[in-house]
């Protein structure tokens, strides 16, 4: 979980695992579906997903996501509907961060909420740096 959060020590991530719920999932199972209303956060711990996004009768993959790399971030912070859909590309283990879960965590935590939300900020930052250069490159 180490390449998702930054910003977090060894204790900030053993209590993220340790409030949050750690699912395995096979090979083209739907992890989040895109227009679902989920609010939480995801990590991979392990394997790998595709990330795609209907576009009329098609599916179209947008990203390809690693271990230690997550999604659902603007569920997790707006409570929106997930703006595409997340599949596992084989056996992948996947950490479930709720807000429910995390909020008096981060509260009681000195300093956890600071580095919590940098390493999501650092995190779309590079998404956003990524995107751009991929239409301008």
């Amino acid at each position: 979980m180490e390449g998702a959060f930054d910003y977090l020590n060894s204790d900030d991530r053993a209590l993220l695992i340790e409030r949050g719920e750690v699912i395995d999932v096979e090979k083209d199972h739907v992890i989040l579906e895109e227009g679902e209303l989920r609010r939480a956060l995801f990590v991979t711990l392990e394997g790998a997903c595709r990330v795609e996004r209907r576009h009329g009768d098609e599916d179209m993959k947008i990203a390809e996501l690693g271990k230690d790399e997550f999604f659902g971030d603007m569920n997790f912070l707006e409570g929106l509907g997930a703006s595409a859909s997340v599949i596992a590309d084989g056996p992948t283990k996947v950490l479930i961060i709720t807000p429910e879960e995390t909020n008096t965590l981060l509260l009681s935590v000195p300093g956890l909420s600071s580095r919590f939300y940098q390493s999501l900020a650092l995190n779309l930052s590079r998404r956003l740096r990524q995107t751009t250069e991929r239409f301008m490159g």
